[in-house]
């Protein structure tokens, strides 16, 4: 695999799979890390799988918690998860994931989540 039969074959809007059925972008995941100086050379450090790139993060810079590494996920900005065009995606640790309107198809955002679950308890 080349980095560009990379970027033509799976960074593309309508990822599916050999049968024509939508594919998530998660199943190619290694190869964000197998050709990840180059995306971060072509679309800088959003695509980096190996920090979030929210700057005030704490694995902004560093990927380790407890000795152990955070393993970073993929965000899709508009939630169209065989949507793997650079522009649609960004590298992001699960505490800022889990923040993103759409994680695990929740469609409200985590602040009225939050407070319906703390509602549950009157």
């Amino acid at each position: 695999m080349t980095y560009e039969k990379f970027k033509s074959k799976y960074l593309i809007k309508n990822f599916t799979d050999k049968w024509g059925n939508p594919k998530h972008t998660r199943y190619i995941k290694k190869y964000f890390y197998m050709f990840r100086n180059q995306l971060r050379e072509e679309f800088g450090p959003k695509l980096d799988l190996l920090y979030c790139s929210v700057p005030s993060c704490q694995f902004h810079n560093d990927y380790m918690f407890d000795g152990k590494p955070i393993i970073m996920e993929l965000e899709h900005k508009n939630r169209i998860t065989n949507d793997s065009r650079p522009e649609n995606l960004e590298s992001l640790c699960c505490l800022h994931h889990q923040q993103t309107i759409g994680y695990k198809n929740r469609k409200t955002s985590i602040a009225d989540y939050h407070k319906s679950l703390i509602e549950l308890q009157k």
